[in-house]
C-alpha cells in the first residue's frame, strides 16, 4: 500500500526532446551546437576533434558499417548548419575511427532464435 509520503510527491514527466540524430544522443547534439560559439583557433580545433571522436564512438556503437570520415564530416556540417567543416588530418581521423571501432560494442548482440 502507498504511504502518505508517496501520495504527496508530485509526478515528474519524462522530458520530451526531439533528437534529430538519435545515434549521437541529446548531450552530444548540444555539444556540437555549442561549438559554433567557440572562436577559431587551437581551442576550437581541439574541441572539434574531441567531439568528432565521441561522434565516431557513438556511431560505431549503433552501426559501424556506416562509420566513415565523410559521414562524420557531413553530420558535423549539418548539425552546425554549415558552421563547422571537418578539417582533421586524414591520418588522425583514421586513428579516431579505428579507435572507435575497437572500443565500441554493438548494441544488438543477441543471436536470433531459429
Amino acid at each position: 500500500l502507498p504511504t502518505e509520503v508517496d501520495r504527496q510527491q508530485p509526478h515528474l514527466d519524462y522530458p520530451e526532446q526531439k533528437i534529430a540524430y538519435r545515434h549521437y544522443g541529446h548531450t552530444l547534439e548540444q555539444m556540437i551546437k555549442s561549438l559554433s560559439g567557440v572562436e577559431d583557433g587551437e581551442e576550437r580545433a581541439q574541441a572539434v576533434e574531441l567531439v568528432v571522436a565521441q561522434m565516431a564512438k557513438s556511431l560505431a556503437t549503433w552501426n559501424s558499417n556506416v562509420l566513415s570520415p565523410s559521414k562524420l564530416a557531413d553530420d558535423l556540417y549539418e548539425m552546425t548548419d554549415g558552421g563547422i567543416q571537418l578539417d582533421i588530418e586524414p591520418q588522425r581521423l583514421d586513428k579516431i575511427i579505428a579507435s572507435a571501432r575497437a572500443i565500441s560494442k554493438p548494441i544488438n548482440t543477441k543471436k536470433k532464435k531459429k
